[in-house]
């Protein structure tokens, strides 16, 4: 999170930045973990300021080093030289959990509870564990994010032994004086080979029901849970398509006026995180049956600012002497 306060000579944005993250839900012990006790080496909710801090917002920009409170000019700040070449390399051995099988049978466990009305939507995540016979180079795997996901914010959150590291495109919430955004991303089509077969795909995306009803789910929840704290809350007109070196998302962009004196950050974290995108809706009934049923999820929340903060889902995290862990959503409606 970035952020800064008048007086402090830094525009807003500027400031020392705050990193941290929160787990996606409380851990619990349940009968889908017994057999695999889930063990994590972040804790539910991790938030520091780092003493040296450097960064740029362009590979042209001008880089700064800021070291407590005082920022250095580029000319003195230390440079950061990014990997020339990005060898390939192969995992020696992979493992997705669930099993197929048994995610195949979560999903009809899913489908039947959504059909007898007990929520609208919820999300299963597929964990894919990689091992490798050689140690994870985490400057290499960044910058082959940075390369890949141009337009989506790379991050690396160290803890200990084990970094928790992704690219993410969306932003969950922004607070800019009086005036919050947080960004509806759900309904997902794969990029076309061809500029025909990409406008064709995009079609077929608006024009589905079923993920319009998916997004429209997640709009709905965000305009909710921001109104008792704004005057206004307005929804874009119809969703528009963000679209990413492999897949193309709809996303709409919820925005509210003159926010309650007070509220910060973290206050709108709490009414937000985890959207329908992430978790399900409603979201106490879609949760708690993840919690029962589908075991530990490993959706995190990394921050970023005073002012901003960006929701993750596709992510892992590597360690010295571990397998790696990554996921992916299956979104069902």
């Amino acid at each position: 999170m970035t952020g800064s306060h008048p007086g402090d000579g830094l525009p807003t944005g500027q400031g020392p930045v705050l990193i941290g993250g929160f787990s996606f839900a409380a851990a619990v012990a349940t009968a889908a973990t017994a057999e695999k006790p889930w063990t994590t080496p972040f804790p539910e909710a991790l938030m520091w300021v780092p003493g040296l801090q450097i960064r740029g917002s362009t590979a042209l920009s001008p880089m700064a080093e800021l070291r407590a409170e005082q920022c250095v000019p580029e000319g003195d700040a230390t440079r950061v030289d990014r990997a020339p070449q990005l060898p390939s390399r192969k995992p020696s051995a992979s493992r997705e959990l669930p099993p197929a099988e048994q995610e195949k049978d979560l999903v009809g466990q899913a489908v039947d509870q959504i059909g007898h009305g007990a929520f609208e939507k919820v999300v299963l995540a597929r964990e894919v564990e990689v091992t490798t016979d050689i140690p994870f180079d985490l400057p290499m795997a960044l910058e082959r994010l940075r390369r890949t996901y141009p337009d989506a914010t790379v991050f690396a959150v160290g803890h200990g032994e084990h970094t928790f590291i992704g690219a993410t495109p969306e932003y969950l919430v922004r607070l800019s004086d009086r005036n919050v955004r947080a960004l509806g991303l759900a309904g997902t089509a794969p990029r076309g080979s061809t500029a025909r077969l990409d406008t064709e795909l995009e079609k077929q995306l608006t024009d589905s029901a079923k993920i319009r009803h998916e997004h429209d789910v997640v709009v709905r929840m965000l305009v909710n849970a921001l109104r008792p704290t704004c005057a206004r809350v307005e929804a874009g007109n119809g969703p528009t398509v963000l679209k990413l070196a492999n897949v193309q998302h709809l996303a709409t962009v919820v925005e509210g006026q003159d926010v309650q004196p007070g509220l910060g950050i973290l206050q709108f974290v709490e009414r937000l995180h985890p959207t329908p995108a992430l978790g399900g809706h409603p979201r106490e009934e879609s949760l708690n049956w993840l919690k029962q049923r589908a075991g530990p999820q490993q959706h995190r929340l990394p921050l970023r600012g005073l002012r901003h903060t960006r929701s993750s889902w596709r992510s892992c995290v590597p360690a010295s002497a571990e397998p790696t862990r990554t996921n992916s959503p299956l979104g069902r409606t």
